[in-house]
């Protein structure tokens, strides 16, 4: 008997006369099923069914009527579309156009003859109405003026004042917005002594904002400039913000609470739980907690840091709870190599101890010699003669179930994701608080103080303990400041608003004043005609006050989410989706937009509230940062379940187009490969990929079974594994689904379908894990580093392995910026099933397309407009500045531009790049420009050592020449006798007999005239920075990127601007 597979339905095969379908094979559609049904106990396994209930079309198109949709879906299948009221603001009409519409309508009205009471009743009426319409004037006025105030503080509106205690306490850890309420209070006790740490102020940020994004370092270590774009400021604010305010939190949180004041047994008693009923005594459970850094340079401290228990390099705290699981104690740090002994006895722990009180511990903590007397240590008992005694088992549990506490204790902190990565400027703040100060105040970036680092008393204006204060950037203004008067805020005035009976009456008072007063008719009715005048003009200003409302509150209700792609820069596009630039991005939106109309929302409702745009700008965010899913709520202005269907949505469109439909149906070719191949692949040249498999590691399952399946004996940890496969020239073009981390690289390989791509003659590069020679087609081979025998190697063994390593080296750093990704730390429950395809995403988003898309735009914007037409002397001449008078038939205008790389290691190399004119290690490329500066040509790259003669001989520019061209060049270019028969070659003269003549003064000079355009578009060129540095995965495309600059300098604005007879320069 089968029963269908979605929750909440208890169709059965026998019971039921539903038909049921079974999960589809293809994983694509598979995924869809399991998608669409939302089950999370457990996946369907192979006779899983899903009846046809719930089905509303073709079994292609997947399951859609569930328990939670079915009274909305097929309502809204007939409903008519809604059509979007749109609010109506009320059009601006210009006074003249007031005052002829009211001259009109008054001549239609003529003849019209008024009594003198008639006019003066007509003139109250006016004159009130007048009243009415000023008070109303002042109150709109009023809400302007508030409306501009509010979008003022909305554009910077991700603040804690918007916030509900769900996204405090995701953002900050702090339980609800209360405590985070009474956080602030206590600091703002000590607002007026608080001293920023780089010098200045911040008064643009509130100082609740300021705790808030302190806090939100500390909880999430967002990246600065996620921080600085969030709240409107620059990231040396947020430098200056956190660094001040983990001294200020430090201080009122753990100095002035904590470390003063560890509670008695006496006062754990009256909170003790039933645990600790054999420890009544207890004052402290404690435990070290390691943070892992990062492997340091220095052989010594990687020594001192490196922790043999751990297995990683660490720094080490001793964490202390009370029986009721509080923390009340948190040690400095010490190096990862230091024992536990000496960790507490260093630490100064002890000090809080007394006569009778107990410690609990684990079995590293051998400290009773070293404890105050009367003060007992309780660690489990070490294991005699093979087996515990009952005795001894029932106090391991009894221990085990108290240190539980610290344990989760130290769970809790980890939590803090500061500690898995602690920023540089922020790294002294490991050091004791007054050190800290000091190296804060001193601002020495280069190196840390040692033991005997002095700073002199010049730098010191009071005593010691306060810190230098006093250094070459402030002490002008330090001693001035210290008198000035303070300035006060101005504060700006908002008109009050006052009521319309407040005005009536200040009306009528003034007017019983001017009485009696006794108008003529002809008075009166000129009186008449200012009032109503007065009156059109109020409601002109009223008309248009009515408009600007309407526009500032449309505008503060788009600045309510305003994180959008629309207003980021390229870097902070590149920090928050690992793309380049912002081109780049929107090169990938397009791509994505060819699909728009086809794409099915997962959740099976689709989202028009936040644009295409911003749809795949979320997913990017979350794939490389991993942002919790109410972070990413809160700042796009909806709910979490929209984020949800968002990333569950985009996951499957970027993996189809950037994966599926880029790199695995194109696996290049070794003969493809060869046109890119790096010199280190000199004995590969055949090389069709370097494979290798990367690891990510999963938090421990709960069931034995699987914890034995994930469990990697080489890492040391639970994880999946994939196999990477790069090209020569390092890019990815290979990802495999994911494997336990038990499974061995040869069966991962065997099962991955990798080996479909290979033909006879094929090389593979791999590392010695990779024992897959049986299993490859005929004809493919694999190169791995030979094993040692008999104790040493070969001399040809070990030049084999370290051809191999300088080739391996690749596919490592493709691995470790894959690991850039932080959704691969961990996966958000609804997203596992998409692993494989997050994980081949992100590969292809940041390694791919910067790659891909270099050969395409050098292809269209290069190749296709550049290269085959450089334009002929006759088109020049149809926009020859008048610097080119003395050249009317000149071609081209050629130059040299040298890009410096670093040193290379090779002798060799070092001597083929060193430039003797730049003096520096260089690559040189030829850059020809037309009379009008538009660059018309740009060569292949050659090293600085070659002379630009060779360069231009070999660079093939000479082919663009015919009879009769003008070349115009420096005096490098000694070219004449290899141009084309009738090229003529102009260069400035050279100096003869100590003087030039005066001719020659002209010369030079004229051609220094046209040659300025030519240095103009080199500096041009350099504004590109990737020329600066490029990197490994990109070098062998240096030349075609070289080249793509040259292109992307023409579309810039042009270097000459035509303006009548003269020429300009830009």
């Amino acid at each position: 008997m089968g029963q269908c597979f979605v929750p909440d339905c208890n169709h059965q095969s026998e019971s039921h006369n539903c038909s049921f379908y079974r999960f589809p094979k293809d994983p694509a559609q598979r995924r869809k099923w399991i998608s669409l049904i939302r089950r999370a106990d457990r996946e369907p396994g192979k006779g899983a069914r899903v009846c046809s209930c719930h089905f509303r079309g073709s079994k292609e198109e997947g399951p859609e009527v569930f328990s939670w949709n079915k009274d909305k879906l097929f309502e809204s299948r007939n409903a008519p579309k809604r059509k979007k009221q749109r609010t109506e603001v009320p059009e601006t009409t210009t006074i003249e156009q007031i005052l002829s519409e009211s001259s009109t309508k008054s001549n239609q009205n003529e003849p019209c003859e008024l009594s003198c009471e008639e006019m003066q009743m007509k003139c109250t009426t006016l004159q009130t109405e007048n009243i009415l319409l000023q008070a109303e004037l002042g109150t709109l006025k009023t809400q302007v003026s508030e409306l501009k105030e509010k979008e003022s503080y909305l554009k910077r509106n991700y603040s804690s004042f918007n916030m509900d205690s769900k996204v405090i306490n995701m953002e900050t850890g702090l339980p609800n917005k209360e405590m985070f309420h009474i956080v602030v209070e206590y600091a703002e006790r000590y607002r007026n002594d608080i001293v920023y740490v780089c010098g200045w102020k911040v008064d643009k940020i509130s100082f609740e904002d300021q705790i808030l994004i302190t806090l939100m370092k500390i909880r999430h270590n967002y990246h600065n400039l996620h921080l600085a774009e969030l709240f409107s400021c620059s990231t040396a604010t947020i430098a200056n913000i956190v660094t001040t305010f983990i001294h200020v939190l430090h201080q009122i949180l753990y100095e002035d609470q904590m470390e003063i004041a560890v509670p008695s047994r006496q006062k754990n008693k009256t909170s003790l739980p039933g645990s600790f009923s054999l420890f009544g005594d207890c004052r402290m459970v404690i435990d070290c907690t390691d943070i892992e850094v990062a492997t340091p340079k220095l052989m010594s401290d990687q020594k001192l840091t490196y922790s043999t228990y751990r297995g990683m390099n660490s720094f080490k705290t001793i964490v202390g709870v009370a029986p009721n699981a509080v923390i009340t104690y948190v040690s400095k740090l010490f190096p990862g190599s230091v024992s536990d002994k000496v960790t507490v006895q260093k630490s100064g722990i002890l000090k809080h101890f007394v006569a009778g009180d107990i410690i609990l511990a684990d079995k590293g903590f051998l400290i009773n010699d070293i404890v105050p007397n009367g003060v007992y240590v309780n660690i489990p008992p070490f294991l005699n003669n093979g087996k515990f005694t009952e005795s001894e088992v029932k106090l391991t549990k009894s221990i085990a179930k108290c240190r539980i506490h610290v344990e989760r204790a130290n769970a809790r902190l980890k939590n803090y994701k500061i500690l898995n990565f602690v920023p540089p400027y922020l790294r002294s703040l490991s050091d004791p608080a007054q050190r800290r100060k000091w190296i804060s105040l001193i601002r020495r970036a280069d190196r840390e103080p040692g033991k005997g680092a002095r700073v002199c008393s010049c730098h010191f204006r009071g005593s010691k303990e306060e810190g230098p204060e006093v250094f070459s950037w402030n002490k002008d203004k330090l001693f001035e400041s210290r008198n000035a008067p303070k300035r006060k805020k101005q504060r700006t005035e908002v008109p009050e608003t006052t009521t319309i009976e407040q005005i009536l009456s200040e009306s009528s008072t003034k007017s019983n004043q001017n009485e009696p007063c006794e108008l003529s008719c002809e008075e009166m009715q000129m009186k008449c005609t200012t009032l109503q005048t007065e009156n059109i003009l109020l409601q002109a200003e009223l008309g248009t006050l009515k408009t600007q409302v309407s526009e500032l509150k449309e505008k503060e209700s788009y600045l309510k989410r305003n994180y959008s792609s629309f207003n980021m820069d390229s870097k902070v596009i590149n920090m928050e989706t690992g793309l380049p630039n912002k081109e780049m991005f929107h090169i990938v939106v397009e791509y994505a937009e060819r699909y728009r109309n086809d794409i099915v929302y997962v959740c099976g409702w689709k989202v028009d509230k936040i644009s295409f745009e911003d749809q795949i700008l979320i997913t990017l965010m979350k794939i490389r940062h991993n942002y919790h899913n109410l972070h990413l709520a809160e700042l796009f202005s909806c709910s979490t379940a929209t984020i949800a269907n968002i990333v569950t949505t985009f996951i499957h469109v970027l993996h189809q187009i950037l994966y599926e439909d880029q790199m695995e149906i194109a696996v290049p070719s070794r003969q493809k490969n060869k046109t890119s191949l790096p010199g280190s692949f000199s004995l590969f040249g055949d090389c069709r990929m370097v494979i290798d498999c990367t690891d990510i590691e999963v938090a421990t399952p709960k069931l034995m079974s699987d914890q034995k399946l994930t469990y990697s004996t080489y890492r040391g940890m639970n994880s999946f594994k994939t196999i990477v496969g790069v090209a020569p020239n390092a890019v990815i073009t290979y990802v495999s689904k994911l494997f336990p981390g038990s499974v061995s690289d040869k069966v991962t390989v065997q099962k991955s379908g990798i080996l479909k791509h290979f033909v006879a003659g094929d090389i593979i590069l791999a590392d010695k894990g990779f024992l897959i020679n049986d299993i490859v087609p005929n004809g493919v081979y694999v190169n791995i580093p030979p094993f040692l025998n008999n104790g040493k190697f070969t001399e040809s063994e070990v030049k084999l392995t370290k051809s191999i390593a300088k080739c391996r080296i690749h596919v490592e750093r493709a691995n470790a910026r894959l690991k850039n990704y932080k959704i691969l730390n961990f996966v958000p429950p609804y997203l596992r099933s998409l692993s494989a395809e997050l994980f081949s995403c992100s590969t292809a988003t940041i390694a791919n397309i910067v790659t891909t898309f270099i050969h395409v735009l050098h292809q269209i914007l290069y190749e296709d407009q550049m290269e085959i037409a450089v334009p002929s002397r006759q088109k020049n001449k149809t926009s020859l500045p008048g610097s080119f008078s003395l050249f009317g038939d000149c071609r081209m205008v050629i130059d040299c531009t040298d890009i410096e790389v670093a040193t290379p290691k090779l002798m060799s190399d070092q001597k083929l790049t060193y430039s003797t004119y730049r003096g520096m290690n260089s690559f040189k490329t030829i850059v020809g420009v037309a009379p009008n500066a538009v660059i018309t040509y740009v060569s292949k790259l050659f090293p600085g050592s070659v002379s630009d003669k060779v360069t231009v001989q070999k660079s093939g520019i000479l082919k663009h020449f015919v009879a009769g061209d003008i070349i115009l060049a420096d005096k490098g270019f000694l070219i004449n006798d290899i141009v084309p028969n009738g090229v003529y070659v102009n260069i400035p003269p050279f100096l003869n007999n100590g003087k030039f003549t005066e001719s020659e003064v002209k010369l030079t000079k004229s051609i220094a005239k046209c040659r300025i355009h030519v240095e103009r578009a080199n500096a041009r060129l350099k504004n590109y920075k990737i020329l600066n540095f490029v990197p490994p995965y990109l070098r062998s495309l240096s030349g075609k990127i070289i080249q793509l600059c040259g292109a992307l300098v023409n579309l810039q604005n042009p270097l000459i601007k035509e303006t009548n007879d003269t020429v300009d320069f830009d």
